[in-house]
């Protein structure tokens, strides 16, 4: 990992004797994936199965991640009485490319014999967005011996991708691009949670 980033922050501001509210952002920040200082990209990497080890070239995928996440609630409390109201939201986007020796080649042996080539393309970016979120009301009562707990949640989420294009390359001298497209869409759920306690 070349670098990570963690940061948060919450605010809690007690409104009055019994009204809690509650606000927060936070998020993560990756960068990983760079090339080793000293790889030599005219040399084809073998993965040998014995072992198994690889050794010659290295293949390598730069990536920059970064997760914010964004939080608030408002809580009821009487002692008897606790109502919670709020959201919780994520977005992830993430963008690395993928690399490889000059030749876009990878040898496998068996003990030492070669048995596999692939080939494989240099220098294309892949690029990513995730959301999701959920909103929610819990409430429960206590009388006597007996708590009642009940709740409401619904959960959304998403995943998409904006156009891309692969090429050219050595394999590939005419470029093609990718539309942009959802890759996850329509994610809904609503879930009603409950329960009694007796003391």
């Amino acid at each position: 990992v070349r670098w990570m980033r963690a940061y948060q922050t919450v605010w809690t501001p007690p409104l009055s004797n019994r009204l809690l509210a509650e606000a927060a952002l936070s998020g993560m920040g990756f960068s990983y994936g760079r090339e080793r200082a000293g790889n030599n990209r005219d040399l084809i990497q073998v993965t040998d199965q014995v072992g198994p080890m690889t050794y010659r070239s290295m293949t390598w995928r730069p990536a920059v991640s970064f997760t914010p996440r964004y939080r608030a609630s408002l809580t009821y409390t009487s002692g008897a009485h606790n109502t919670k109201v709020g959201f919780d939201q994520m977005l992830n986007t993430s963008d690395r490319i993928w690399w490889n020796n000059n030749q876009g080649l990878l040898y496998r042996f068996s003990n030492g014999v070669p048995n596999q080539l692939t080939m494989i393309l240099n220098g294309f970016s892949q690029q990513a967005t995730v959301r999701g979120g959920a909103m929610y009301a819990q409430d429960q009562w206590t009388t006597g011996r007996f708590t009642v707990q009940g709740g409401l949640r619904y959960d959304w989420g998403s995943s998409s991708v904006p156009e891309q294009t692969v090429g050219p390359d050595l394999w590939i001298p005419v470029p093609f691009t990718f539309p942009a497209q959802y890759l996850a869409a329509g994610y809904r759920d609503l879930s009603l949670p409950g329960g009694l306690a007796v003391d």
